[in-house]
């Protein structure tokens, strides 16, 4: 089988409205350990959706990352 980044995608019907880091990052197509980079205070390139607790877990809503998706800036083919 081929090793590649497409077959390590996770398929799950119905996310959860909130969802721990590593989920998230799974949903959004990061490596966790990116997004946890991506999290700290001083990185130089923050995550732009703001994270909520539950029970002193870190949580993100489908409906923030959804938002996040939708606004990345979409990449022209070259010809």
């Amino acid at each position: 089988m081929c090793d590649s980044k497409i077959d390590k995608i996770i398929h799950i019907h119905g996310w959860p409205r909130a969802m721990t880091v590593d989920l998230a990052a799974r949903y959004i197509g990061l490596a966790p350990k990116t997004l946890r980079n991506r999290l700290c205070r001083h990185t130089d390139n923050p995550f732009p959706v703001k994270s909520r607790k539950q029970g002193g877990k870190r949580m993100f809503f489908k409906e923030d990352l959804d938002k996040y998706l939708d606004e990345l800036p979409v990449e022209e083919p070259e010809l």
